[in-house]
């Protein structure tokens, strides 16, 4: 919904690239929670969230 008003108009994402964002978002998200239960910084604690550089 937000991005059919951010652009004024329907927005379709193909299948593919939704389940690419979902990876990166959990694959993100394990890896913060890891560095965050052992204590440790990430090198890519400075990335933002949604980032998918470098993982492909």
């Amino acid at each position: 919904a937000w991005l059919s008003k951010k652009h004024g108009r329907r927005v379709r994402l193909p299948k593919e690239m939704i389940n690419r964002a979902i990876l990166v978002l959990w694959f993100r998200a394990s890896l913060l929670n890891t560095s965050r239960m052992m204590d440790q910084t990430n090198s890519d604690d400075d990335l933002p969230f949604f980032s998918d550089e470098g993982l492909y």
